[in-house]
């Protein structure tokens, strides 16, 4: 993604977008690079895609079970 489409989903400057790219790329979260066009392109990499995005059983919300409800 460009900065400006990433800036306009968080309501934000590309410049900030731009900033925060370059230290996400530092920790290794996120690939900056170039189109053939020379504009700066954003992906998020697979070790930042597993740290943020993975749905892990400890995620699920509990909501007491049936048991639960009977007794009261």
């Amino acid at each position: 993604m460009f900065a400006k489409e990433i800036a306009a989903q968080l309501d934000c400057s590309y410049q900030l977008v731009g900033r925060r790219g370059r230290y996400l790329a530092e920790r290794s979260l996120v690939l900056r690079g170039e189109n053939e066009r020379g504009r700066r392109v954003f992906e998020i990499t697979p070790t930042a895609q597993e740290v943020y995005f993975a749905i892990a059983p400890e995620d699920q919300m509990d909501f007491g079970g049936e048991n639960e409800e009977q007794q009261s």
